[in-house]
């Protein structure tokens, strides 16, 4: 995907990255972080509470000097290197907030250390008092953590770093952080090679700027450790920065491979793309979310299923509990907030070529499936898989799941747009599809 089309609603996450830190900063002036209290699971050992806060799930998401090289030099992205705006909480222990792991010489991210995600991310919340009493974090709690923004953000520094000019200072960045010893002779020995090997190093990078040459779609690149070592010793022998910087694409490649996220994508078609979307999905699954994108079954043609069980009875019933409920700090809205439409909301386009399988009932496998006549659409196939097939935008037919469409409530009927395309317009489409 290319690196300024990478879904549309990062760019309004850039934007309030900014507003969102000046916040925490105003607040974290008035309260004071503390620990975790153990009377919470009187029954673990601080092994246990440690594994749960920071043990390895084998997540891991990207290297450690890779991480600290993008916080360090895309502050847009990154404003705080303790990653609190994201909603994280800090542990100045252990290096990274709760709920980060970490772990030795992992092999598809070049044997780099690296960190990853565990369940404390999502569920360990730090709590502030009205009254000014200390904050307390409470463990099992949904927290605030925007993963969403995390991992956009991540990903986009990974497209960023394509350019030659931006690979550089992450080389010195990342330098830094693989080598704490090396100073300013060893980084003014990189900016030296560098400069020499300008022109070798911008060429390499341009034939693969994904890394995702000669390696299949979603499959992951062997990259030998040796490729991505980077200190004063090995520039004095005159490192082939230009295979270096070739290497960190193909790792940038296997970070967003292991995430699903496709990166081959064909530029042009894309370009052209964007008019087939305009002609046949825009109308329906663009502006802001309103009434406007409620379409009945007759005209989207879809199973009826779901639109008719939830009835104006169970909203009535919905409300009613909402209405009377009562609880500390709980307010109920004026307004009734559920309500029985007999429609169906069509969702907006960003990230669409990562929601598969489509319909709102999921029986339609992949999105180049979505563009074919309903009546030539797959009538079943398997789901549970975790390859994903990037040429036709979804999940393989695998896994120990048979979705049948013949039950009730599976129908792949309807939802007709885009089928007319001739086959090249249809690639096109999709191509377009993996910038949202």
């Amino acid at each position: 995907m290319k690196p300024c089309h990478f879904r549309r609603g990062i760019a309004v996450l850039v934007a309030v990255l900014s507003a969102v830190t000046a916040i925490h900063d105003c607040l974290a002036e008035q309260k004071k972080s503390v620990g975790i209290d153990t009377a919470q699971v009187p029954k673990w050992t601080s092994e246990d509470l440690n594994f749960f806060l920071h043990g390895s799930m084998s997540t891991e998401v990207g290297p450690e000097p890779v991480l600290r090289a993008f916080i360090k030099i895309y502050p847009d992205l990154f404003p705080r290197e303790d990653l609190t705006y994201l909603g994280l909480i800090p542990d100045s222990d252990f290096g990274w907030p709760i709920g980060f792991s970490r772990k030795d010489e992992v092999q598809h991210l070049g044997s780099l250390r690296a960190v990853g995600l565990n369940c404390a991310a999502c569920h360990v919340a730090e709590i502030h008092s009205l009254e000014g009493a200390a904050p307390v974090r409470v463990l099992g709690a949904t927290s605030h953590f925007d993963a969403e923004a995390f991992f956009g953000v991540v990903i986009l520094a990974t497209f960023r770093t394509a350019d030659p000019a931006n690979m550089k200072r992450f080389a010195s960045a990342y330098l830094a952080s693989v080598d704490p010893d090396a100073g300013e002779s060893t980084q003014e020995l990189l900016a030296n090679e560098w400069e020499r090997q300008k022109e070798k190093i911008a060429t390499e990078m341009k034939a693969d700027p994904f890394g995702s040459k000669d390696v299949e779609p979603g499959a992951l690149h062997q990259i030998e450790p040796g490729a991505l070592v980077l200190d004063d010793e090995i520039l004095e022998h005159e490192k082939d920065l230009a295979a270096f910087s070739h290497s960190i694409l193909k790792l940038f490649h296997n970070m967003r491979a292991a995430l699903h996220i496709p990166d081959q994508l064909d530029q042009a078609a894309a370009k052209r793309g964007a008019a087939h979307n305009t002609a046949n999905c825009v109308s329906c699954h663009g502006g802001a979310e309103s009434d406007k994108r409620l379409y009945s079954v007759a005209e989207v043609g879809t199973d009826p299923h779901r639109a008719e069980l939830f009835t104006k009875e169970q909203a009535a019933r919905f409300n009613k509990f909402l209405a009377e409920l009562e609880a500390t700090g709980y307010q109920p809205s004026k307004e009734e907030g559920l309500r029985s439409t007999g429609k169906y909301s069509a969702a907006s386009m960003d990230g669409v070529w990562a929601r598969s399988p489509y319909l709102h009932n999921g029986s339609v496998r992949t999105m180049q499936e979505l563009l074919t006549p309903p009546a030539q659409r797959a009538k079943t196939f398997h789901r549970g898989s975790r390859d994903y097939d990037a040429t036709q935008l979804g999940y393989t037919d695998a896994g120990p799941y048979l979705f049948d469409t013949s039950s009730r409530g599976n129908s792949n009927a309807g939802h007709n747009y885009g089928t007319a395309l001739t086959a090249d317009q249809k690639h096109d489409l999709l191509e377009y599809l993996k910038t949202l």
